[in-house]
């Protein structure tokens, strides 16, 4: 009869089995069950041939993680690669964790672009690199994964020139081109065997020849020429030596007509000195001729009120000496008595003169003589 196995014993090696397994996983892998990364997607517009899922991904020749996804959007020309960036390769992040540095490089300049991992198999690789010229250019077509800017491959991009290039010669009407290149040629042909060209050349040897004629009597004349420059360069100096004579002449008169002018122009100054106070003085008399006028208009004012006031009155005097009024009523009754006892008091007066012994005897006493 054979030994019953033992249960604690089965379910201890089954316990050590699955201890060395995580063991295992923890030292092949690295820790990365533990490790937190990060995944961002990249929208290309160009061919991704030849970039596979684990490609790597790399900032300025480092590996910082690989790519994990790729898909296509239908119906555009975007290719989406999906890539995770693993932080134990990033050191130096004090604040803000990784992310937030990634989105500081960003805004710095830093772009995704497409480069070749090998020319001779024709492989891929995401590379991050700074281009702080290029603007930032967001799709929005994954608004679940973070999104960073790309820039198109130098190679792609001197690939579509050359392919527009290539477009552009193409609808070139090439066989009319190549048919008037022919016919440019074959009449080119016909000029240079024609008669009037050789004629032509024919002439400008002849021309030539008299060219050459003409510098040979140029060259003869020449010494006749430069004697003839010489004299009139001589003439010149002496007139320059006159002019230089005449100058200093007319220098030597120049300083007392100067001083002269000097003294003049102080005489004239002195006037204006004197002018300007008289002007001055002038400014001050008719600044007191102005302040008398001034005067003078207001006491003509109150004379005009005093003659307004003395019309009133004499207003008033008239009416009173109205005969229509008591005043005057009583004013020309006095009048006229005083005007009947003065024709009697020269009545008395002229009967006195003729009858001076009145006085004495009386008016009716005197007999008649």
């Amino acid at each position: 009869m054979s030994k019953r196995t033992s249960p604690t014993l089965i379910g201890l090696f089954a316990i050590g089995a699955v201890a060395l397994s995580v063991a295992a996983l923890l030292l092949w892998g690295g820790g990365g069950f533990f490790r937190r990364s990060l995944t961002y997607v990249l929208w290309f517009d160009s061919n991704v041939s030849g970039l596979n899922v684990g490609a790597p991904v790399e900032f300025r020749g480092v590996k910082i993680g690989e790519v994990t996804d790729i898909h296509l959007l239908l119906g555009t020309r975007k290719v989406g690669v999906y890539i995770r960036v693993e932080p134990t390769a990033i050191v130096g992040i004090r604040t803000g964790g990784l992310a937030a540095k990634i989105d500081q490089s960003v805004k710095a300049g830093m772009r995704a672009q497409l480069r070749p991992l090998s020319l001779v198999t024709g492989q891929l690789y995401i590379s991050l690199d700074d281009f702080p010229s290029t603007p930032i250019q967001l799709t929005g077509i994954d608004p679940k994964t973070p999104e960073l800017p790309t820039v198109p491959d130098p190679l792609q991009v001197w690939t579509d020139r050359a392919r527009t290039v290539f477009e552009k010669i193409d609808r070139l009407p090439l066989d009319q081109v190549a048919t008037a290149l022919l016919e440019t040629l074959h009449d080119a042909q016909s000029v240079l065997r024609s008669p009037e060209l050789a004629h032509a050349i024919r002439g400008t040897d002849e021309l030539i020849g008299d060219m050459r004629q003409f510098a040979r009597q140029l060259e003869t004349r020449t010494d006749q020429i430069t004697a003839k420059l010489d004299t009139t360069m001589n003439q010149a100096s002496e007139l320059m030596g006159d002019a230089r004579a005449s100058l200093r002449d007319l220098t030597a008169k120049a300083d007392p007509m100067l001083d002269s002018f000097r003294a003049t122009s102080d005489t004239a100054r002195a006037v204006l000195e004197r002018t300007e106070g008289a002007v001055a003085r002038m400014d001050r008399t008719l600044e007191t001729a102005q302040g008398a006028l001034e005067r003078a208009e207001l006491t003509l004012g109150s004379v005009d009120d005093t003659l307004a006031d003395a019309r009133t009155t004499l207003g008033r005097v008239d009416a009173a000496l109205d005969e229509r009024s008591a005043l005057g009523y009583e004013l020309f009754s006095a009048l006229r008595q005083f005007r009947a006892t003065g024709r009697s008091v020269q009545a008395l007066t002229d009967y006195l003169d003729r009858h001076p012994d009145a006085l004495l005897f009386g008016r009716g006493s005197r007999s008649a003589p």
